[in-house]
């Protein structure tokens, strides 16, 4: 009864009056916040919408940041280097979306249109299957799934006249998107001397806070590089698979393939069911080559490919990823979705390096002592 004794004593020894007014303090400061939500809501509201191409730009100069540095190792100035990976960068966006928002609009109704054919087929394959009448519900639920996409197809070729009505909204966007690329290239000019000061203040904060900036930067950049080619090669397969089964959005499918690794687990999948139910039109045997084919390509891609490209220290396991997507998700929607595992892998970086900083130089004390 040991252990009862010293709770009895710790909370003695806690529960004094100081702590009680702290404890009532931090309750009426929560209470006071929730009274004014209405008012420091919306100034978090506006401060969002100042910072976001800021942060923005600062995110895109980061990322963008190696391949300057690997133009310098190569003898290119970095004055030249900056505006030819800008300029780089700039003609690779134009040029996809060039390609791929024609390609996407143009095939969107086809796509539509194999996947009601594939819900009607797996509707007949369940009404030959059931030898009674079909269940109600399901039923409804099939007839729900098929208006809706017929809704969607129809909605389509009326695009244009929703122009009007989303032109403030598209010239939001891309005054926005012209901001945070101008920041970025600023940004990219002084970025040595920005990285310098952020680490002086962190210094003059904490001298052991470089060090964790250090780790999370080496950790952040690691899997960056990872994910970027993971998404190259992930396309590269699906488009070839695809292609295979003459799949008429071979493309587009793999394309969607490729930017779902951006959400774990989530995006892949819902991108491989897109890419079956779409060719359920097609013969029997390129379908089931199609199903076999995605499962040894995640097979492939899961135990050979990604452990070869991620450092071991850079892998999540599932569960924390699961729980990071679904955090990320409730918290700041789409963008939290995507920088989940980043935040995920930075606070787990710092988590090791104080552990291990404490085992350094505080060690346990033996049983002998």
């Amino acid at each position: 009864m040991g252990w009862l004794h010293k709770m009895n004593a710790y909370f003695k020894e806690q529960l004094s009056l100081k702590n009680l007014l702290k404890v009532l303090l931090i309750l009426l400061i929560l209470y006071f916040l929730s009274l004014t939500s209405n008012v420091w809501m919306s100034w978090l509201t506006t401060l969002r919408l100042i910072l976001t191409p800021f942060l923005v730009g600062f995110g895109i100069a980061y990322v963008v940041h190696p391949f300057i540095e690997f133009l310098q190792k190569k003898g290119v100035s970095r004055r030249i280097a900056i505006p030819l990976v800008c300029l780089g960068m700039l003609t690779l966006l134009i040029g996809i979306l060039m390609m791929v928002v024609p390609m996407v609009y143009d095939k969107t109704t086809e796509l539509i249109n194999s996947m009601i054919s594939g819900l009607n087929w797996l509707y007949q394959q369940y009404v030959e299957m059931n030898e009674n009448a079909p269940n109600i519900l399901v039923a409804g639920i099939f007839q729900q799934i098929t208006t809706l996409l017929n809704d969607t197809k129809s909605w389509l070729p009326n695009f244009s006249a929703l122009l009007p009505q989303l032109i403030s909204k598209v010239l939001s966007f891309l005054t926005n998107a012209v901001f945070a690329f101008i920041i970025s290239v600023y940004v990219l000019f002084d970025f040595e001397k920005i990285r310098k000061t952020i680490f002086s203040l962190a210094r003059t904060i904490d001298k052991e806070l470089p060090i964790y900036l250090s780790a999370v930067n080496a950790e952040i950049s690691g899997y960056l590089h990872s994910l970027l080619m993971l998404m190259a090669i992930k396309f590269l397969e699906y488009s070839l698979l695809y292609m295979l089964i003459g799949h008429k959005s071979a493309v587009t499918i793999a394309l969607l393939t490729s930017i779902g690794l951006i959400v774990p687990y989530f995006g892949a999948t819902v991108a491989n069911f897109i890419g079956i139910l779409t060719s359920l039109t097609l013969p029997l045997p390129k379908v089931l080559f199609l199903i076999g084919g995605i499962c040894v390509l995640s097979m492939v891609d899961a135990y050979i490919i990604a452990p070869i490209v991620h450092s071991r220290s850079s892998q999540v396991p599932p569960l924390w990823t699961l729980l990071c997507v679904f955090a990320g998700g409730m918290l700041l929607g789409p963008i939290g979705i995507m920088i989940s595992i980043p935040v995920f892998m930075s606070l787990r970086v710092i988590v090791n390096l104080v552990r291990f900083r404490n085992e350094r130089y505080d060690p346990l004390p033996s049983e002998e002592e």
